[in-house]
């Protein structure tokens, strides 16, 4: 008895034991665990926002079709869902939101899922990465999901209702303006227009689905009083399907659409849009609104500004970069083949669907005649024109007026067609579209259209997947033309960016060289950011207002137009991006001077980086008059990067202030970091940027944290942390990062950290410029080839400073600190109207910044007015003739001059002119040559200086080779007004 009894306390022991063991791991697991089948409609809503979670949805609670609005009736229809989806059978699948929130990263965690629910490729769709959470969308049996569910319980298996498939914003954006529940029998006009998303993979045809879906909308449409009660439009009758919709099918997506001039309840319209959603092979429901276009000196803004008002230099042309060997594709209204920027007297390309390419032709090298062959629009002829447009030579190519080549006018095209002679058009998926690009070797993309939706949509999610998938392809969009109105009077409206994708290079709108406040203000229309999400769109600027470029015809013609848009500012960058591609391509990088054996192929995510790196800082938005301006800083909704620069993008030998560092094709695993020491010397410009990008993998239609693989980027200095973005931690929204700061150290630290991956390894690019000299080149826990990049620039290259932008004095600057009693501003007018002020505050800093940049008219120094007398100079070969002016001349910024030869048949004359200071020592010198080879006896010539010369008290006369006569000359120069003046040398 005593040994039964010691064995019954032995075994109650144990299952205590058992016991507590059991309630620790269920206290322990507590705070993780998820209900399997279902989520709260708050933690639903903060992975995916959807009309079913949104709060704003409570306005429809009596719409008896209408979205959830408690988290009672949202679990009631998850519910409700499960049971829909096991009565469509065995073999029918059905969209599921699957969420793992066990420790550790999204690639741990996709695995995990993996591992137990048997979805090999879920990576590949997710919704959600997140330090405590992963979510994806799979395709699911019912049967598979409730395994699954029931595998962990950290891990959640959610059914997707008609109303998950759908955000708030893209259901009420149907409504249209204005639109107002508590009026009785609110309509919409002509403004509901709808797509469901095919699931992926389905098996069966387009047409089969669209026949199902068109069979329910015409049930429901039937059934539902609102839909089927008498409407005016319709003259009395009772109202069928087909009279107020159509239901039309491209790209996977059922298009359900108003008709023009009809109206329909907003009850009916929101249990039609529930009747698409609620197909199993639909697995979203966007707003598809028409998708509609974004309607000689942009070319030099976009350079860098070098050179004056009065001689406009393009140093990239000038070295020879012109975007030969480089192609671009296009889609827009077609192109004009006649127009003398795109002939070509050995015939054209052929222009219809089979998508040809004949690399032999000056410029269209592919046309794809989706809609038409021609450009009765006109826009994309002008788009062309200004990436790539070259005026022909020969039998009719003479220009009517200025010449208007484009940015990179020595490229190439390929033409996808998408529109006839109004404003909407029909582009296709990345593929074929891309594809059908890069078959003609286009490797950028310009894209001057949109639909003006700022969410994250299915466009977006495929245009981020090609790009991930191809990474030496990079996609140009326009920002928009959504941000101000003058028929509204609305101006400074956010959130009106479309072509949101993380990967796309999404561009603003500024002025034009001397249109409004001028080129440093983001133009009224241009729309804003942020993207639904958060994110920062757009990324860079370009000029956009009153741009002339290519004009239409069907006949040859060598005119141009001017039009205005983010339209036109996109097309700009696009022909930067193929310079900057030729750029490294023929081994520019890193000496700023052509070395074949420095050549490499960039990937596009760093074609992205130098240009996001070169952005200048916008001062504000230029309302046209109509309303105050409205400011803007870096990394804002308006402006994002700021003004693209690429002299400032890159090292381009005697015209960069500063040198340029790049790092190509950087791989880390998940939780490496990748660090480079950088040195800094001594040279020209006040600030060190640091750019960070990468192509990121596609995320979920709708997501609320778009982010797939979280990569960030920090610079150490002097004991700092520098975060990016303007932030002050780390930015976990977007995939394109950059730090920028004055220089002051010997040395900084640059470090990109692999935070939170879902992929194995994720791939980026740094371009990091300023007064570096070299990298420690040994990245730190870096998995595999750490590093692809050419040498890094070498410590003699050459220190000419870029010449200085056009100036525009911040019209806000002012400091207040120790004149607020006296109720003054020190603002730049009041320095400029005391010379001694001006002497006194125009050589100080105000927050790290020279007040004679911010004052840049009134710090700029005076120029002389002067007459001195010269004749004509005879100097023999070798000698050199020296004469003292009677006053110096500041701010000169260019020299013109004659030189008359000797000899004019077999010789010719060489010769400088050189001026120097007081002392005799060389401030610039300009060589030029007639005769001989030149043919000519007589040669005059013109330079402008890379930044203007101060101190100018003697001119020499240097023949360097053969006699000849110096003369004419005449040294320009601007008054602290800006204006310039003539200096007569004579």
């Amino acid at each position: 008895k005593q040994e039964t009894a010691l064995k019954s306390i032995s075994i109650q022991r144990m299952q205590l034991f058992a016991a507590i063991r059991i309630l620790a791991v269920a206290l322990v697991a507590a705070p993780f665990t998820r209900a399997s089948d279902s989520l709260s409609i708050e933690l639903h809503n903060s992975i995916i926002h959807t009309a079913a979670t949104s709060v704003e949805s409570s306005q429809y609670s009596d719409v008896s079709v209408g979205p959830s609005s408690t988290d009672e009736s949202f679990a009631d229809d998850l519910q409700k869902q499960w049971k829909a989806n096991e009565g469509l059978g065995d073999d029918v699948a059905a969209p599921y939101l699957v969420c793992d929130f066990t420790a550790g990263t999204g690639r741990s965690r996709v695995e995990h899922i993996n591992s137990l629910c048997d979805l090999p490729d879920i990576g590949d769709h997710s919704v959600q990465n997140l330090p405590d959470r992963t979510c994806v969308n799979a395709q699911l049996l019912y049967a598979d999901a409730k395994k699954c569910a029931a595998k962990s319980e950290f891990i959640a298996v959610v059914p997707h209702t008609a109303w998950t498939k759908i955000s708030y914003e893209a259901l009420t954006a149907g409504f249209g303006d204005g639109f107002n529940t508590t009026m009785p029998n609110q309509v919409a006009i002509e403004t509901a227009r709808y797509a469901g998303i095919i699931c992926p993979g389905d098996s069966e045809s387009i047409k089969t689905r669209r026949s199902e879906a068109k069979n329910a909308l015409m049930r429901d449409f039937k059934s539902t009083e609102k839909c089927a009660a008498t409407v005016p439009s319709v003259r009395g009758y009772m109202a069928k399907f087909g009279d107020i919709f159509t239901l039309t099918f491209e790209n996977s997506r059922l298009k359900l659409h108003q008709k023009d001039g009809v109206f329909v309840n907003y009850e009916c319209l929101m249990a039609l849009v529930a009747s698409l959603a609620e197909h199993p092979f639909v697995c979203n429901v966007e707003h598809d609104p028409p998708v509609v276009l974004f309607n000689d000196n942009a070319r030099w803004i976009m350079q860098g500004n070098v050179g004056s008002n009065s001689n406009k230099k393009l140093p990239f042309h000038d070295a020879g970069i012109k975007g030969f060997g480089q192609t671009v594709q296009m889609s827009d209204t077609g192109l004009s083949v006649q127009s003398c920027y795109f002939y070509d007297s050995n015939g054209e390309v052929v222009r219809d669907k089979s998508a040809t390419v004949d690399r032999s032709k000056r410029k269209v090298v592919q046309y794809y005649a989706k809609s038409d062959q021609y450009d009765d629009n006109g826009h994309g002829t002008h788009c062309a024109g200004t990436i790539l447009g070259e005026i022909c030579t020969g039998t009719g190519c003479t220009v009517n007026g200025v010449n208007r080549d484009g940015s990179a006018p020595e490229a190439k095209i390929a033409v996808y067609d998408i529109g006839g002679s109004g404003p909407g058009v029909s582009p296709d998926d990345a593929d074929p579209m891309f594809v059908r690009g890069m078959s003609a070797f286009a490797t950028v993309h310009s894209a001057s259209w949109g639909n003006g939706d700022n969410s994250y949509q299915t466009r977006d999610r495929k245009n981020d997947k090609f790009q991930y998938d191809n990474p030496s392809f990079l996609v140009v969009f326009a920002a928009g033309n959504s941000g101000g109105s003058k028929n509204s009077g609305r101006y400074n409206i956010k959130n009106t960016s479309s072509g949101v994708a993380k990967n796309n290079l999404n561009v603003c709108a500024t002025n034009n060289h001397e249109v409004g406040l001028g080129q440093s203000y983001t133009a009224y229309f241009s729309s804003m950011g942020p993207s639904q999400d958060g994110r920062m769109k757009p990324d860079i600027c370009a000029p956009g207002m009153k741009i002339s470029s290519a004009k239409n015809s069907r006949g040859r013609t060598c005119s141009s137009q001017t039009y205005s848009g983010t339209s036109m500012a996109c097309p700009g960058v696009a022909g930067s991006a193929l310079l900057l591609r030729q750029f490294f391509m023929e081994g520019f990088y890193p000496t700023g001077t052509k070395n074949s054996a420095d050549s490499f192929t960039p990937t596009g995510y760093l074609i992205k980086a130098a240009i996001l790196n070169s952005g200048r800082a916008v001062l504000g938005r230029d309302n046209d008059g109509e309303a105050d301006m409205f400011p803007s800083t870096p990394y804002d909704e308006s402006q994002g990067f700021g003004l693209i620069s690429l002299i400032d993008a890159v090292y381009l030998n005697g015209e960069s202030k500063a040198k340029v560092l790049v790092w190509d094709q950087v791989e880390l695993e998940n939780g490496k970091m990748w660090e480079e020491t950088i040195t800094i010397g001594s040279c020209d410009t006040q600030q060190t940027s640091v750019t960070m990008t990468y192509f990121d993998k596609e995320g979920a239609v709708g997501c609320s944290t778009c982010m797939t693989n979280r990569l960030d980027l920090t610079v150490m200095n002097n004991g700092q942390t520098l975060y990016p973005n303007g932030k002050t931690g780390h930015d976990t929204k977007n995939n394109v990062q950059r730090v920028r700061f004055e220089t002051g150290n010997d040395s900084i630290t640059v470090r990109v950290h692999a935070k939170n991956l879902i992929t194995a390894s994720q791939k980026f690019a740094v371009v990091v410029s300023g007064c570096v000299d070299s990298g420690s080149r040994h990245p730190a826990h870096s998995p595999g080839p750490s590093k692809i990049s050419s040498p890094a620039p070498s410590k003699s290259i050459s220190q000419t400073p870029t010449a200085a932008p056009t100036c525009f004095e911040d019209p806000n600057f002012a400091i207040t600190r120790g004149f607020k009693k006296k109720q003054l501003k020190r603002t730049c007018k009041y320095f400029g109207e005391k010379k001694w002020r001006k002497k006194k505050w125009c050589n100080k800093r105000y927050r790290g910044q020279l007040i004679s940049e911010i004052c840049c008219v009134t710090c700029a120094p005076e120029c002389t007015q002067q007459e001195i007398l010269m004749k004509e100079y005879y100097a023999r070969s070798g000698q050199t003739i020296t004469t003292n002016l009677p006053a110096v001349i500041n701010n000169v910024q260019q020299v013109r001059g004659t030189l008359r030869c000797t000899y004019t048949t077999n010789h010719y004359v060489s010769g400088d002119f050189i001026l120097q200071d007081a002392s005799g020592n060389q401030l610039y010198k300009m060589n030029f040559h007639c005769g001989g080879q030149h043919g000519t006896d007589v040669t005059k010539s013109s330079e402008v200086f890379d930044m203007p010369v101060d101190g100018v008290k003697m001119v020499s006369y240097k023949s360097s080779w053969n006699s000849g006569y110096y003369s004419d000359f005449m040294a320009i120069c601007t008054d602290v007004n800006g204006k310039e003046i003539e200096v007569p040398l004579k």
